[in-house]
């Protein structure tokens, strides 16, 4: 049977998910059909100087290439 840390990680992508699918939505609408273009290498949701920095490091997955995003 799942323990507490399996029931954390499911409450955790179940938080997540829904707010993935709108962009996921307009990209597929964006790139379907099309190269896909490059990203920055260096994403952040900061509106003004006072956020608290984190860092995390991801693999993104395209259909035509695996890119490093910090």
């Amino acid at each position: 049977l799942p323990g507490k840390m399996a029931y954390n990680l499911y409450a955790s992508w179940k938080t997540l998910i829904p707010t993935l699918v709108d962009a996921h939505l307009k990209y597929s609408a964006r790139t379907h059909g099309r190269p896909l273009p490059e990203l920055c290498p260096v994403i952040s949701a900061c509106a003004n100087s006072g956020c608290v920095q984190r860092r995390f490091s991801m693999v993104c997955l395209f259909f035509d290439r695996k890119q490093l995003i910090y």
